[in-house]
């Protein structure tokens, strides 16, 4: 990702509506920000869709679904 800006917390709605705008604005300007978001997007639907019929998927210690597929902590 090529710039500072919080994509995660734009995603899943958790930044300050400042913040959101800030990211709103830069979205328009920025072809690479823009695909980042839109990868981001794409793969937690395909995380979403796994653990809908896998959810034995997750690590049960951590819930972390990177660690039970790598064995490491992300």
């Amino acid at each position: 990702m090529g710039h500072d800006i919080d994509l995660t917390g734009y995603i899943e709605g958790c930044i300050s509506l400042d913040e959101r705008t800030k990211i709103e604005a830069h979205l328009e300007t920025c072809p690479q920000c823009r695909d980042d978001l839109l990868s981001m997007q794409k793969s937690g639907r395909i995380v979403t869709s796994i653990l809908k019929y896998r959810p034995d998927f997750l690590c049960p210690e951590t819930e972390s679904l990177a660690e039970f597929i790598v064995g490491f902590p992300p």
